[in-house]
């Protein structure tokens, strides 16, 4: 080991040696080189070695002090921080003793006190008087930090409440305990946010809130009224005018009268009177909405106007709720009527379709039949094309007749038992199965609420779809799963899979991924399927990933326990 450059221009090493001569020993720490030229902290001991008084040489013990001088200088620098981050917190910071009195407080600590930070460390428990949310004076015992001395636990967000009488002031305050070795708390740190505007604010809003309150209910009464309702129109809008007067000053002589359209209610008291408040609104299609409210009898001497401000906005969006539904109901009965008719023309045109196909194919078999021998190669092949592509047309229009009659033609809705129909979905595809010698394995499944007939349709054009899209030997598993008050069952296979960003397009009309030549089909059975799902009010989706198989889950409804 050899001292630095600097060290040795110093005379350090002669200067140790002397003092070790001198005092007997000597101890110095620095910067010392290794052999290889790198350099470390070293503790250095240099005692001197006497015989009879003679000095005989010198014992030298070197330590290498690298990593403790780096984690002390890492301490001081972490302490420092420490220090800086306690001062200029917004947020007041003590530690507290066992006895109350304070080990350590910050500077915002003693401005929320409003003593000096002088006087904050002499600062004791009861110094400062205190009270809880509700006004009544808080004990020390009952403080904070003594709480979390009895109990051991952390407390967080106690809202105190300083100078009630003066200027009032409120704190949220957390306590943390510092346990010892045994667990037992030995010092609390305290920290406390002033929330005085925050209370303010609130305490605004509160009274705002609660000068609305029959206002709001009275929204909250009309929205769930037209909401929910299937009355017919007289109905909802008695019921709905009944109610209204209670929102009002004066209720006793408060009177209403609403219309929509053509249609008209009004309380038992209503006469037109200049005593009024109205709102009107239309729908999008033009129907009047008018809410009109009278006061029977002349306010009081001491209101200037009849109804306040705040009650002519409120009919104000009572109309706009009103003309909301209305409208939302004029929207729902164009999009059934427009949704019947659409289904009547797809019956219609499918069902029109048949027979001119059907003289068709008839022809084509005929020509086939009694001129397939004179015609040549390309002959015989393009009246194949001709004879397969209106065979797959008749699959075509079948399957939109099946697609468009679900919601006409579907039995009403009761317990089935799905057990049951998996057997017969299973029993009509036993010769594909045995074919492809798939393994089908099925868990206990439930009664749902449903239609058999559609149901066996929809898990027939799923299993049907698992054993199509499968390499090699099908394997396909049917579980289930209750969620609320439905049943989610699922089919999985281990085929070919779906890429995910098609997952949406394959339950659309028509919409192969794959071309006929590759796999057969119509494009219709999975969009039949969601309209069977979505007819029995659930829903249909597909977790997949190409070549990882395909999973199809449905939702159904659970059985009633009425039912049950």
């Amino acid at each position: 080991m050899f001292y630095t450059d600097s060290d040795q221009a110093d005379d350090i090493p002669q200067r140790n040696l002397t003092q070790a001569r001198e005092a007997g020993m000597v101890e110095d720490e620095g910067w010392r080189v290794r052999a290889d030229g790198s350099t470390f902290w070293a503790n250095v001991t240099i005692t001197a070695i006497r015989t009879d008084g003679e000095l005989q040489g010198y014992a030298k013990v070197t330590r290498d002090m690298t990593d403790r001088r780096e984690r002390e200088r890492q301490l001081r620098h972490e302490r420092n921080v420490v220090e800086q981050l306690l001062e200029t917190s917004p947020v007041g910071i003590a530690v507290v003793n066992p006895d109350g009195s304070t080990n350590r407080a910050n500077e915002r600590m003693a401005q929320l006190l409003e003593i000096s930070a002088e006087d904050a460390s002499a600062y004791t428990a009861g110094q400062r008087a205190m009270f809880d949310a509700d006004g009544a004076f808080l004990p020390v015992e009952e403080r904070p930090a003594f709480r979390v001395f009895e109990t051991g636990e952390p407390l967080y967000d106690q809202e105190i409440l300083l100078d009630p009488d003066g200027q009032r002031r409120w704190l949220s305050v957390n306590a943390t305990p510092i346990t010892g070795e045994e667990g037992d708390p030995e010092q609390v740190v305290v920290t406390a946010t002033e929330i005085t505007e925050l209370k303010t604010v609130a305490e605004r809003r509160k009274r705002e809130l609660e000068g609305r309150e029959k206002e709001l209910a009275t929204v909250r009464l009309a929205t769930n009224l037209l909401e929910t309702s299937e009355q017919p129109t007289e109905e909802l809008l008695q019921d709905f005018v009944a109610k209204l007067p209670q929102s009002f000053r004066y209720p006793d002589r408060t009177a209403a009268r609403v219309s929509v359209g053509e249609h008209e209610a009004a309380t038992g008291s209503y006469e037109p009177s200049e005593r009024s408040i109205t709102a009107t609104t239309t729908t999008a299609n033009g129907t009047r909405v008018t809410i009109d409210v009278v006061l029977t009898e002349r306010q009081p001497e001491t209101d200037t106007e009849p109804f306040l401000e705040d009650e002519q906005q409120l009919i104000e969006t009572l109309a706009t709720l009103v003309a909301f539904h209305f409208e939302r109901q004029e929207y729902i009965d164009e999009l059934q009527a427009e949704t019947r008719r659409l289904e009547q023309f797809a019956y219609a045109a499918s069902h029109d379709l048949q027979e001119p196909l059907r003289m068709i194919s008839s022809y084509l078999q005929l020509i086939e039949r009694r001129y397939g021998n004179d015609l040549d190669a390309d002959g015989r092949e393009f009246l194949s094309f001709a004879v397969d592509g209106a065979e797959r047309m008749r699959s075509m229009i079948e399957g939109l007749l099946e697609y468009s009659r679900v919601e006409t033609q579907g039995a009403p809705l009761e317990p089935v038992d799905l057990d049951s129909v998996i057997e017969d979905v299973l029993r009509d595809l036993e010769v594909r199965i045995i074919e492809t010698n798939a393994e089908i394995t099925t868990a206990s499944l439930p009664t749902v609420e449903g239609d058999a007939s559609q149901l066996r349709q929809l898990f027939q054009n799923l299993l049907e779809n698992a054993l199509e899209y499968s390499e090699g030997v099908p394997r396909v598993h049917i579980s289930t799963e209750r969620r609320g008050s439905k049943w989610v069952v699922s089919v999985c296979d281990d085929g070919i899979g779906i890429e995910p960003e098609e997952t949406d397009r394959i339950f659309e009309v028509f919409q192969r991924l794959h071309s006929r030549e590759d796999y057969d089909g119509t494009g219709i059975g999975l969009a039949l399927c969601q309209r069977i799902v979505e007819r029995h009010g659930g829903e249909i989706w597909v977790d997949s990933e190409s070549g990882s198989g395909s999973t199809f889950s449905v939702t159904l409804p659970a059985v009633s326990e009425a039912d049950d």
